[in-house]
């Protein structure tokens, strides 16, 4: 049985290279210390540029799954999305992440989770 990082550890760990990176990462929403999903608002100087949902593979690896068809740097549409997925999933956490290449960084970060 493979074992995953709680989800408190892997916002806890986001948080942290997202600041050493020079960048910020905020915590919108809390969910589920241990098995909770994650929600990631990608954002570089304020601007969203892409909404994530944390996925595991078929090989139990961390990956990032797109989530809205069309995102437009629309945060009606965005805290819209995350208000209905909580509403159907409270243990749903949701992080922002303001980093420059956000999509990239994140991609990195769950390559190398």
């Amino acid at each position: 049985m493979e074992h995953r990082l709680t989800t408190h550890i892997v916002v806890s760990a986001l948080r942290k290279r997202a600041e050493q990176a020079g960048g910020s990462c905020t915590i919108i929403a809390r969910g589920d210390m241990s098995a909770g999903g994650l929600i990631l608002i990608c954002a570089e100087k304020g601007h969203i540029s892409g909404l994530f949902e944390l996925a595991y593979d078929y090989t139990g690896k961390m990956t990032w799954r797109p989530c809205l068809a069309q995102l437009t740097d629309e945060q009606q549409k965005v805290d819209k999305y995350v208000a209905d997925r909580r509403r159907t999933d409270p243990d749903l956490w949701c992080v922002e992440l303001d980093i420059p290449a956000a999509e990239r960084f994140a991609a990195d970060f769950a390559a190398n989770a």
